[in-house]
């Protein structure tokens, strides 16, 4: 793009002096001066006088070459009472020398008039310049751009350049020198006057792709000027960008979805897959895709590919895979020739196990009876006879899927059934136990056992006729002889207590496994109860026995208390003096449901302070501690809903409780904030699209709805929100997509849409974001805090639907309880003060403490930086942790601007790096 084209544009050229008397090359006015002390003539020995003399006009240039080394002037005054001096010397018969020994030498003449009654003077100056000095050239003798590429070469007889700068440079460093002293440069930026206190520096704004700079010379004295110019064009950032903008698998789902920055991905295909089809887009569109299989550590073979977009960006791959294939792994190199490098992305795949499709059973037994025939998978009929006073029968079913939905149902005649009620004993989940009542009236029943595999097309079924012994005297006839004990598989008893206690309460349940790093270990008992229409269940821990394994493992060790099945609340239940073993072993505890999971480690419950609050401070065993996911009451999800609605968000599955209690002596002390984020995660119910999940939520009492950090993952083909919080609360997984109108194609859309939706930034009105605006002190701690799920150690109002002032007074009292608003280099805390990038560096630095994220404190981060020394002594460890972490960029030109105002572009763009690279998001 050429701006200026070939202009060169010429105001004239040196005029000439007529000669005047004995003097060649002499100037002679137009017209005599009316009797005054003018001068109407000036004759030159040599020279030109660049523009024709007029008695009006008082100051002139003359050009000379460089040989000359005397000047002869005869000026002559149109009255003859004019005394002339030329230098202050009288001269010789109107004849006067000048020596010309500099480039330059200056002359000035006097024609004065002093009679009686009459005063007149007319003073001229005349600039004696050789040829040789340039000082009359109106050309630039240098010109540079400091952030241009090397190609702008300057040469000063071409006046039109062009060049490219990268993307995120937002101010410009022009140099321009003259070859004339006396010229003077007027320099225009998209066709405007330029001025700035730094003259060189101009702003390069990044909402602009390209801008034009003009720069022309003056010299006074001449009508000869030049205009250079500039254009500057900003590059595409897609063009060095080695990221893919899509990956896809059309034959599976990668286990987490897609995203640039991710580039390890795994996916299950059929079994009968003989081809895949594999989708790949780059973001640059000079990029270079080639997919490879890998074999081992060092074969591989190029895939085949083929363009199906006109733009050349979409790459089609067929990929044969072998049905002798068990698995296969394919590299993606992205190679964009404007990057240094570039990137690879890694893709393994696996063939499904054959037995996520299988619809059988494994294992079917009867522990009373024997069946008629021996047990087949392919054999779905059986019968079977138990003892004549058999009172509760107990049925084994494991499927051969791992993910088989297992039901059993009694039935009644053709239409009536009934649900039986099971319980797993198995780690994997596959292996159930049904307790069937077999009333002493009954002669006979009918179980019907239902498959249903999610990866297969329908299911099967499997039935069961049982019927009693027929009497024989006081003998039960043959058969087999019921056990007089359950054989080692049998699950532990459930003890379900009604509403209203039962006149012989059941027996005490025992058996209950706790896993330790994984493996089984019966150390506790499993109790379910039923009140007020919200059922429960709790696993209490044998703190001998799991004291005893707890023993044998290495620090760190995991212990889950696993869940078979739901109720509204699902408890654990541990003494103080276990919670203080296993803190400390530095175990951590975990409560495992089939919808959901809560992990913390021992030590983030203090029972120290715990029996101090309860007055159990001398005997640990005695004091109870509970770890509990709740489902929420009627009132509490009618505030989770109205603080939905409030806010616009969509409420996705259920909201869940959860809970840390210390209960002794029939009090009970609440556990609700901890000094780490704790992991909570939700399993999405079946067909809720996991990209459609923005984050989790929580609902504080008065029903203010907050933001915490929440990722979503899959694993085993189940999807789950990962939230990580400080607090315990009621939680909420929601769905709230942000699209920001003034941020489309801004460097910061992805992360302002994507921290909006989140419920961390917001907007200015109208659909606007104003990402090129500054940002306070409050409005940047404020952020920090929504972001990071914070809530004010001491509650500043419980006032219901909290008002926007009561909002900002929680979120400054949240930021000062957690050390993010502090005094800054100044002293004082300026809530409403502009923050610059070095106070801003201050509470990242803080916030990375509280997320957990650590920098190389060894490394010295801002050295590279132009401006480093501009840094305040107070600043430069909190803003080298930040540049280290890689929160905070510099502006370009290879400066960091510490004391520059913070955008709102720019904290988004921190914010986001800060979760991502903690982990929390």
């Amino acid at each position: 793009m050429r701006l200026f084209g070939n202009k060169r544009w010429m105001r004239g050229t040196l005029a000439s002096i007529l000669a005047v008397g004995l003097i060649a090359n002499a100037g002679i006015a137009p017209a005599k001066a009316d009797g005054g002390s003018e001068l109407v003539s000036l004759g030159l020995s040599a020279g030109n006088l660049t523009t024709p003399f007029d008695p009006y006009e008082s100051e002139y240039y003359v050009s000379v070459s460089d040989e000359t080394q005397v000047l002869y002037l005869q000026p002559e005054a149109g009255n003859s009472d004019s005394v002339i001096t030329v230098n202050n010397d009288a001269g010789v018969n109107g004849v006067y020398t000048v020596t010309l020994d500099q480039d330059e030498t200056q002359i000035d003449i006097v024609s004065e008039i002093d009679l009686e009654d009459y005063y007149s003077q007319s003073p001229y100056t005349l600039h004696v310049i050789k040829e040789g000095s340039n000082l009359l050239s109106p050309k630039l003798k240098s010109l540079s751009l400091e952030e241009g590429n090397p190609t702008l070469v300057f040469d000063e007889n071409e006046i039109d350049y062009y060049t490219e700068v990268s993307y995120d440079v937002t101010e410009l460093h022009l140099d321009a020198e003259a070859y004339s002293r006396n010229a003077s440069l007027t320099v225009k930026v998209n066709g405007d006057d330029f001025a700035s206190a730094t003259p060189s520096v101009i702003p390069f704004p990044l909402s602009e792709s390209d801008i034009s700079i003009s720069v022309e010379v003056d010299v006074p004295g001449t009508n000869a000027g030049y205009m250079y110019g500039i254009v500057v064009e900003r590059e595409d950032p897609s063009l060095k960008d080695d990221r893919l903008s899509k990956l896809e698998l059309e034959e599976a789902d990668f286990d987490i979805p897609f995203d640039s920055d991710e580039q390890l991905y795994s996916a299950v295909v059929s079994r009968d897959a003989s081809v895949l089809h594999l989708t790949v887009e780059s973001i640059s569109p000079n990029a270079g895709i080639e997919a490879k299989e890998l074999f081992g550590d060092f074969d591989e073979r190029s895939l085949e590919s083929y363009l199906v977009s006109q733009d050349g960006k979409i790459r089609y791959y067929e990929i044969p895979f072998g049905l002798s294939q068990e698995y296969m792994d394919i590299r993606i190199d992205i190679d964009v020739p404007e990057a240094n490098g570039g990137r690879g992305y890694g893709i393994m795949i696996e063939r499904e196990d054959p037995s996520l499709k299988d619809d059988r059973l494994s294992k079917l037994k009867l522990e009373e009876a024997d069946f008629d025939i021996p047990f087949d998978s392919d054999e779905q009929l059986y019968s079977a006879v138990v003892s004549r006073d058999a009172k509760v029968l107990h049925l084994a079913v494991e499927s051969i899927s791992p993910n088989a939905v297992i039901e059993a149902k009694e039935l009644f005649g053709d239409l009536e059934e009934r649900s039986l009620e099971s319980y797993l004993v198995s780690q994997d989940g596959k292996l159930r136990y049904y307790e069937i009542p077999f009333g002493l009236s009954e002669e006979y029943m009918d179980i019907r056992i239902d498959i249903d595999v999610p990866e297969s097309n329908g299911g099967r079924g499997y039935g069961i006729m049982i019927e009693r012994k027929a009497p024989s005297g006081g003998n039960d006839g043959g058969g087999t002889s019921p056990e007089p004990n359950p054989p080692v598989t049998n699950p532990a008893p459930v003890t379900t207590v009604p509403d209203t206690a039962p006149a012989n309460p059941p027996a005490a349940p025992t058996g209950v496994s706790v896993l330790v790093n994984g493996k089984s270990e019966t150390a506790g008992t499993l109790t379910k109860t039923i009140s007020n229409n919200r059922s429960s269940a709790v696993i209490a821990v044998d703190p001998a026995k799991l004291t005893s394994r707890l023993n044998e493992e290495s620090a760190g060790a995991v212990i889950t208390l696993p869940f078979a099945e739901n109720a509204d609340a699902l408890t654990g239940s541990l003494t103080g003096q276990m919670v203080q073993a296993m803190t400390d072993k530095q175990a951590i505890l975990k409560i495992q449901t089939p919808n959901a999971s809560y992990t913390l480690p021992a030590a983030q419950i203090d029972v120290s302070r715990l029996a101090q609050q309860l007055g159990s401070a001398a005997d640990l065993s005695k004091l109870d501690v509970r770890i509990s996911i709740v489902a929420p009451n009627a009132e509490t999800l009618a505030r989770v809903t109205d603080g939905a609605n409030r806010e616009g968000l969509t409420v996705l599955g259920s909201p869940v409780d959860f809970r840390v209690e210390g209960v002794y002596g029939g009090r009970t002390v609440e556990v609700d904030r901890f000094d780490a984020y704790m992991e909570r995660s939700l399993v999405l119910p079946a067909g809720i699209d996991p990209n459609r999940i923005t984050t989790g939520v929580t609902v504080d009492a008065d029903g203010t709805v907050r933001h915490v950090p929440t990722r979503v993952v899959r694993s085993g083909g189940v999807y789950s929100a990962v939230i990580n919080s400080l607090t315990n609360s009621t939680y909420a997984v929601v769905w709230h997509p942000v699209r920001f109108a003034d941020v489309t194609k801004h460097w910061s859309e992805n992360a302002v849409n994507d921290l909006g939706s989140r419920l961390i930034v917001e907007g200015t009105g109208s659909g606007a974001f104003e990402p090129n605006r500054g940002v306070t002190r409050d409005e940047f701690a404020a952020t920090l805090v929504r972001a990071l799920g914070l809530k004010p150690l001491k509650e500043v109002s419980e006032t219901s639907g909290a008002s926007a002032s009561e909002r900002k007074a929680r979120e400054m009292q949240a930021a000062r309880d957690y050390g993010i608003l502090q005094e800054n280099g100044g002293g004082t805390s300026a809530p409403d003060a502009p923050i610059s990038r070095e106070q801003a560096a201050v509470m990242l630095a803080s916030a990375m403490k509280i997320a957990g994220l650590a920098a190389d404190s060894g490394a010295n981060a801002l050295s590279v930086y132009r401006d480093a020394q501009s840094v305040s002594a107070w600043a430069q460890a909190d803003l080298n942790a930040a540049v280290q972490a890689g929160l905070l960029n510099g502006r370009g030109g290879g400066k960091l601007a510490p004391q520059e105002q913070v955008l709102r572009a720019e904290v988004a763009q921190m914010v986001q790096r800060l979760l991502q690279r903690s982990g929390l998001i």
